[in-house]
């Protein structure tokens, strides 16, 4: 026990309770005031015709296209498509003909930058193929597919919403001049909570710790959401005991921060950690008794014992594994942390590594070249990366040639 009480005191990071912090916390936001303010019929009449656009959706049609160049091959194309020809065939058609196809996919009148084109999709029947029409990329041949008729949400499905962006709006407005009203009550010296309740702020009072849990381990519940969660708990944890409380902008809202008290970090009783601190002691001292064994192994065979005689007088049994490559999915038997320093190691020389389950000593037997007649395709595979990697680069020191000559800002 007097070993565990030592190792506890030794390693107070692991078994002590965080740092905690009670505070006070004041927040203004449009959230909160929202619910203080009133919206008339008639001003929610006038916000939907204003918004009027953002509940009307117009009309869409899903459209395949060909482009060609010439009118004749257009018109070709177009018989072809009405004779009942596949989306596959038109774009080989195309193709041989100099042009291209393309599934536009689902778009409405004003996502489309040719007037005369949209014209043509926009009249056109459903399942129809255009006629010929003319831009300056050449001959354009559409397909309506499918057509999604306009929609438009009356004042009456749309009530709730706009009551609830317009209060939104104005509590926008509302929490910044609360939010100026708040910060300069406390510049003038009054208390962060007699603000609070006199200019009607959510205050919140806890005792929490850097994520925002109470000494029970429970989370506590703070007056922001939780996107703003993680800057108000640095926030708190960034304040110093004794500065003034000061509303600042997090997100939407205004938040003020008065730091009341620090409990510093303590020692958890013995009794409440002792099987914790018993394991890590365990696991500790099996790992420095490992790494000592490991040691000892590798000075015997560095000192010049064989790896057999070493490992017998350490009571271990090596074991021969190879040849293998550098990739360690494909080196079975040998810890992946020990391949990349067995291939800097030279023949005869040992080395050692720690492992996820413990330490691993190793010897370097033989140094096997590769033969790259063994591996034709490999060879075949790296001859075509260095030569792409060769093109890429002349293209790229040409570029640059080429924007130095130019001077191009």
């Amino acid at each position: 026990e007097a070993q565990l009480r030592r190792y506890q005191e030794n390693n107070p990071q692991r078994f002590s309770t965080p740092e905690y912090r009670e505070v006070s916390i004041a927040v203004v936001s449009p959230a909160g005031l929202s619910r203080e303010i009133e919206v008339s019929d008639a001003e929610l009449q006038q916000a939907y015709e204003q918004r009027r656009n953002q509940f009307e959706t117009g009309e869409r049609r899903a459209l395949r296209q060909a482009v060609l160049p010439t009118e004749e091959a257009a018109r070709a194309l177009a018989a072809t498509w009405r004779e009942g020809a596949d989306f596959a065939a038109i774009e080989q058609a195309a193709s041989a003909a100099g042009g291209s196809a393309a599934d536009l996919g689902l778009l409405d009148r004003g996502t489309m930058p040719l007037p005369n084109v949209a014209e043509a999709a926009f009249t056109a029947a459903e399942g129809a193929i255009t006629d010929p029409v003319q831009s300056p990329f050449g001959w354009h041949v559409l397909k309506v597919d499918r057509i999604e008729p306009a929609t438009s949400r009356s004042f009456a499905e749309v009530r709730d919403q706009l009551r609830q962006e317009v209060a939104h709006d104005r509590a926008l407005d509302l929490a910044y001049e609360r939010a100026n009203r708040i910060e300069d009550a406390l510049a003038g010296g009054e208390p962060l909570d007699a603000v609070a309740r006199r200019l009607g702020a959510d205050v919140t009072t806890a005792t929490i710790d850097s994520s925002g849990r109470s000494p029970a381990n429970e989370r506590v519940a703070l007056p922001v959401g939780d996107t703003e969660r993680e800057a108000l708990l640095r926030a708190v944890f960034a304040a110093r005991q004794g500065d003034p409380a000061r509303m600042t902008e997090m997100g939407d809202a205004f938040v003020a921060i008065d730091l009341r008290a620090v409990t510093p970090p303590a020692l958890r009783p013995f009794e409440s950690v002792e099987n914790e601190v018993r394991i890590s002691f365990l696991s500790d001292a099996r790992r420095r008794a490992a790494e000592e064994k490991a040691a000892g192994l590798l000075a015997a065979i560095r000192g010049g014992k064989t790896m057999a005689q070493a490992a017998e007088e350490a009571g271990l049994t090596p074991q021969r594994i190879g040849p293998f490559g550098r990739n360690p999915q494909a080196a079975a038997g040998i810890p992946p942390e020990l391949i990349a320093p067995l291939f800097e190691a030279k023949a005869n020389e040992p080395t050692m590594v720690e492992t996820r389950t413990g330490f691993a000593v190793a010897q370097v037997v033989q140094v096997v070249p590769f033969d790259p007649a063994s591996d034709p395709l490999g060879l075949g595979r790296l001859r075509s990366e260095v030569e792409q990697s060769m093109q890429n680069e002349l293209e790229e020191q040409f570029a640059i040639a080429l924007r130095n000559r130019a001077g191009v800002q």
